[in-house]
């Protein structure tokens, strides 16, 4: 028979944009593949399911903490999860990876828990929140002395490492997402011509840096720079956190900003620019736009968090700036202006980092060796 992987995560959509390509490949591997998520678009769970992935609909909030109900959302995965007695079980997010843990607890089974950045949890200065990340940093300490956890970068992995009970051999470094190196090739960037484009590709959330590198455009434009802004994203609205349509609809009035909502021709879109641009404020795992960036060779503009910093090094392929200050941003750009070789020596820089490792083949090779060593583990325990 062939063996059961089942993957648990908070949102159907993230899973269609970083995950399918990796249970694809576990399908054609052999496995019989699921996943258990919030469906919140019908077409989404019908994408997913012409790949030959099973979707079973989980009812979870991602960012609720109302406990009766998150009661109720792990009592429906111990369901599912009993029903379907999968052999290996990929838990991508904060709650799934923390739901799957304490239930093993209670029935065994052989889980790999995946962190995509630590987040808030670990930069907010709430104090329920900094609670909360102590608790979900030794929750990961103590599944590592049973289960391994990827993580996308070095920061994440050495907060976990450095805790009490972590277990060396369990924690794995995977590169990202992973990205197409021939749907994201190479190209040189255009010329540096009358205007200077930047591209954001994210999630509109207010973290994510938007309305810093909106004012930092606006300052350079004032100055007598020419600076276009194009932004392409989706609207998050389960999220606390997300911008307001309002609000790109007051930043659209400006000349130099143009929304393109949600795209599909995001390798032109980055072609076509200078940069790509992510100021985030949060911990990231490492931002898939910025992958995408390195493959297609473009310079970066980002700041100086976990998982930005892992794929940005500061003047060689792109500017590392501090959160939340559009300053440094505008005294960045002005330097390409005054040294326009920079830029495409950055963005040569780039593609260099994007060869380290981050091309999805590779990193679906070693989702699946981890696979296979977990299983072979568990068969012999």
């Amino acid at each position: 028979m062939k063996k059961r992987i089942i993957y648990v995560v908070n949102v159907d959509w993230y899973f269609q944009m970083h995950w399918l390509e990796r249970a694809v490949a576990a399908k054609k591997f052999g496995f019989d593949v699921s996943v258990v998520t919030p469906v919140t678009d019908p077409t989404i769970q019908e994408s997913i399911e012409r790949n030959g992935i099973r979707v079973i609909p989980w009812n979870l909030s991602r960012s609720g903490r109302r406990i009766f109900r998150e009661f109720s959302s792990i009592n429906q995965l111990r369901r599912i999860i009993n029903e379907e007695n999968p052999d290996l079980i990929h838990c991508i997010t904060v709650k799934p990876n923390i739901y799957n843990y304490f239930l093993s607890l209670f029935v065994k089974r052989n889980l790999i828990l995946s962190v995509t950045g630590l987040g808030m949890l670990f930069t907010s200065k709430r104090l329920i929140d900094r609670l909360l990340g102590f608790v979900v940093k030794n929750i990961y300490s103590l599944a590592s002395m049973k289960h391994y956890i990827f993580f996308e970068n070095n920061d994440d992995l050495d907060i976990i490492k450095n805790t009490r009970f972590s277990s060396l051999s369990s924690l794995k470094r995977v590169m990202g997402a992973g990205v197409s190196s021939e749907e994201y090739a190479y190209q040189r960037p255009p010329e540096l011509g009358d205007s200077l484009n930047l591209f954001f590709g994210a999630r509109l959330l207010q973290p994510k840096g938007l309305d810093v590198l909106f004012e930092a455009v606006r300052a350079l434009n004032e100055e007598g720079y020419s600076v276009k802004l194009r932004v392409a994203g989706i609207f998050d609205h389960d999220s606390p956190l997300a911008i307001a349509p309002k609000q790109i609809e007051e930043w659209s009035k400006y000349p130099f900003f143009e929304f393109l909502g949600n795209r599909k021709d995001v390798p032109d879109l980055i072609a076509n620019s200078h940069f790509v641009c992510l100021p985030s404020s949060y911990g990231e795992g490492i931002p898939r736009i910025l992958i995408e960036a390195t493959a297609i060779g473009r310079a970066l503009i980002t700041t100086d968090v976990p998982g930005c910093r892992e794929i940005c090094t500061d003047n060689f392929n792109g500017f590392l700036v501090p959160s939340a200050t559009c300053r440094p941003i505008v005294e960045a750009i002005k330097s390409i202006y005054s040294d326009p070789l920079k830029l495409e020596e950055m963005c040569q820089n780039s593609h260099a980092v994007f060869q380290r490792g981050y091309d999805n083949e590779q990193v679906i090779g070693y989702t699946l060796s981890a696979y296979m060593e977990r299983l072979a583990g568990s068969e012999s325990e």
